[in-house]
């Protein structure tokens, strides 16, 4: 079978570049003059422009050149994109802190409105629609803020200070205050 190796036993930089005559260059390969991370980058050598890297702990950097955490994206205008493509499920983000526990828990989007909601377990528990209105306990909530349990024994909403300040339910109306609570 067929093996290449790019090895550099002194100080420059394990490497291949890619080019196309005056129109771009890439190279991918270790950089010995960065703690020997793995990059791939714009530019004639491993030292130009970042695009990716892996650093020998593993953690990997897209946009950055020193990653904090296992994946750390950095870019420009701060966005990632979750694409499900064709599929029919919702895009979703999920969280997970061992490889034990199923996933259940994260971030997602609805296909057929584009509202975005949040799911704790396999429940989910706040939605956001498109046009801004936030459902607890409601998915495509129908006003601004919209509560809803359907157990009899649990509380909607709980207003609570700190001994400090006003713990209150406003009204404002154009020229009015109506106000619940203790002030």
């Amino acid at each position: 079978s067929f093996h290449l190796d790019v090895e550099q036993d002194g100080t420059g930089d394990a490497s291949i570049n890619f080019r196309l005559t005056g129109l771009s260059n890439w190279a991918v390969g270790l950089d010995n003059s960065d703690s020997d991370i793995f990059k791939i980058t714009t530019g004639t050598g491993v030292g130009g422009n970042q695009e990716f890297c892996i650093k020998p702990t593993g953690d990997v950097g897209i946009g950055t050149n020193n990653p904090l955490r296992d994946l750390h994206v950095k870019g420009p205008l701060g966005a990632m994109i979750l694409d499900a493509g064709s599929i029919s499920s919702d895009p979703i983000m999920f969280f997970n802190h061992d490889l034990v526990t199923a996933f259940n828990s994260g971030i997602a989007m609805e296909r057929s409105t584009g509202a975005v909601y949040v799911r704790t377990g396999a429940t989910s528990q706040f939605w956001f629609t498109a046009g801004g209105n936030l459902g607890v306990g409601k998915s495509l909530p129908t006003a601004r803020v919209h509560t809803y349990e359907n157990t009899s024994n649990l509380t909607q909403v709980v207003i609570e200070q700190d001994g400090t300040g006003d713990a209150a339910l406003n009204f404002l109306l154009t020229s009015t205050k109506f106000a619940l609570g203790a002030t």
